[in-house]
């Protein structure tokens, strides 16, 4: 009688390393040397730095598949490890390095209807060689609107010679949304009393 040990199974980030601009979602793909397990096996995860880049705490291979979807939620510019692993599995880690969006906007708005506030946009880096020209849109303007809709940042500035402003129309939620060549960021703005 021969009894054979069961295969060794490793894991392997693909790729191992990934740069994600905030906020936003990549995938890392988790592979295995050899095909799940009848019953599936799930593979507990971890973040060295949560406040940089989170992932969800376990995933599972299905029974005979050899890949699975890692979730990469950026969160703030930073660096941070992802670690992967299970009992009698051996862990591995991917880099993940989060970069700040290329256009920061403001969080945590609120106008009052009838009024406005400031709402300033600014980039991460100094405009290149021309400058940045920026249109900003709101996505309901009966709750609120944004002026003025097109501003330039100037060459080597990383903001406006004129901060644009939110107007409180009625109450209500919207999103502000600035767009320029390859590059969008967006921000909730609450009309209402604080």
């Amino acid at each position: 009688i021969t009894v054979l040990s069961p295969p060794i199974i490793l894991l392997k980030f693909s790729p191992a390393s990934l740069t994600i601009t905030a906020p936003a979602t990549q995938n890392l793909t988790l592979l295995l040397s050899a095909a799940a397990p009848a019953g599936g096996l799930t593979i507990n995860l971890s973040s060295s730095n949560a406040a940089v880049a989170t992932v969800p705490t376990a995933v599972t291979f299905a029974q005979g598949t050899i890949s699975v979807n890692v979730p990469v939620m950026g969160v703030a510019a930073g660096s941070a490890t992802i670690t992967a692993g299970a009992t009698n599995i051996a862990s591995t880690t991917a880099s993940i390095t989060v970069l700040s969006p290329p256009i920061i906007l403001p969080a945590n708005v609120i106008v009052a209807p009838g009024q406005s506030v400031a709402f300033p946009v600014t980039l991460a880096n100094p405009a290149p060689s021309g400058g940045v020209f920026i249109t900003l849109t709101s996505s309901d303007t009966t709750i609120a609107t944004v002026a003025p809709t097109n501003i330039l940042i100037s060459q080597g500035l990383t903001a406006p010679s004129y901060t644009p402003k939110v107007n409180g129309i009625a109450a209500g939620a919207v999103i502000i949304t600035a767009t320029a060549s390859g590059m969008t960021a967006s921000q909730q703005v609450i009309v209402g009393t604080s």
